[in-house]
């Protein structure tokens, strides 16, 4: 038996995959807190561990961090 909520936020499939990612961030950001680093600084030491000497473009793409930020 289903039960149709009255908010038709919870019946729309991008409603929920947007909360969806919202926790999943909010989870990673946890962890990664306890190791002392950002979410950013993360991903930027695991891309250079796989392959060390990326050029400042190639962080970008495989990071998704734009250059400004990811310049500093």
């Amino acid at each position: 038996m289903t039960t149709k909520s009255k908010n038709p936020l919870d019946n729309s499939a991008t409603h929920l995959l947007h909360r969806a990612g919202q926790r999943a961030a909010d989870i990673f950001a946890e962890e990664a807190k306890k190791g002392g680093l950002t979410p950013r600084q993360y991903a930027v030491l695991t891309a250079v561990s796989l392959e060390e000497g990326l050029p400042q473009a190639e962080l970008v793409a495989r990071t998704g961090i734009d250059r400004s930020t990811l310049a500093d």
